[in-house]
């Protein structure tokens, strides 16, 4: 098991990034842990029943709460030990802070559905779990996003999940592996895109870049071929036209720099001007 103080502030990008486990023993906390697990249950038993009683008959219940989790944390009850499991690209600081265990508290007051919430919180979390492991310790169990894409907004570059959620700034060159995409609420419409080219594999394997123009339609930018300008309505139907004219002429490898898909029924075709003693890719 190795400690979360070994990561410091530096994501584990290389063979750190094995590291999906670990477990932290929390500074200064060394509670009382000779006391026998039968005595403390026995404490918090008594403990349950204070606040029964002081509820009943009109106690002051908070004091009553903050004087009992003092009591419970002395008896070796506080939270002394973390285990974190799956985080593989959140930073370790930003767990414990989501955690909030910066004041001394004990394991029965320790708020498990808000740390919970906090984590889910963080950028790379999808869901999160947390719970009490007696003693002294918590249970962290963390399910992260997927990197699905790359996308440039403004010059700037970010991984982006299925659901368009930002997850860190990125190179494209360090996820060669990930669509590209380009433009105001690309994020947000990548994925029914890339769900609708699964059906265009000939458009699909050829994909350089996707670029969302007016937060309304695509163009895409293919590799060795025409950019395809897709209408707003209906892009799936110009796609499949596509397709068929790729598998019947090789449109694809046509001396052809842009196809404009965007009026239903009509294709317009920008072509390449022919350089004096090139060949041309096709009529």
């Amino acid at each position: 098991m190795q400690s979360l103080r070994d990561f410091g502030d530096v994501r584990p990008r290389d063979a750190a990034r094995q590291t999906s486990r670990a477990r932290k023993s929390l500074p200064g906390r060394t509670a009382a842990q000779r006391i026998p697990l039968v005595l403390r249950g026995a404490l918090i038993a008594g403990l349950a029943a204070g606040c029964a009683i002081s509820l009943k008959y009109g106690l002051p219940v908070a004091a009553a709460a903050r004087s009992a989790d003092a009591l419970a944390v002395k008896v070796g009850l506080g939270v002394n030990q973390i285990a974190v499991t799956g985080s593989r690209n959140t930073l370790s600081d930003d767990i414990f802070t989501a955690l909030k265990l910066e004041h001394d508290g004990s394991l029965l007051a320790f708020d498990t559905a808000a740390a919970r919430s906090r984590l889910e919180a963080l950028a790379w979390v999808e869901s999160a779990q947390v719970s009490r492991t007696l003693p002294d310790g918590l249970d962290v169990a963390i399910r992260e996003r997927q990197p699905f894409a790359v996308w440039q907004r403004r010059q700037l570059m970010f991984l982006i999940d299925a659901e368009g959620r930002t997850l860190e700034p990125a190179s494209r060159a360090d996820h060669p592996e990930l669509p590209f995409v380009v433009g105001e609420e690309a994020d947000a419409a990548a994925r029914d895109l890339f769900d609708m080219l699964k059906a265009h594999p000939a458009v699909r394997n050829r994909l350089e870049a996707a670029i969302r123009v007016g937060g309304r339609r695509w163009d895409l930018q293919l590799k060795n071929a025409p950019t395809l300008m897709l209408p707003e309505d209906k892009p799936d139907e110009a796609l499949a036209w596509v397709e068929r004219a790729e598998k019947d002429e090789r449109l694809l490898d046509r001396r052809v720099d842009l196809i404009d898909l965007r009026v239903p029924g009509r294709v317009a075709f920008h072509m390449t001007p022919a350089r004096p003693g090139a060949q041309n890719r096709g009529a």
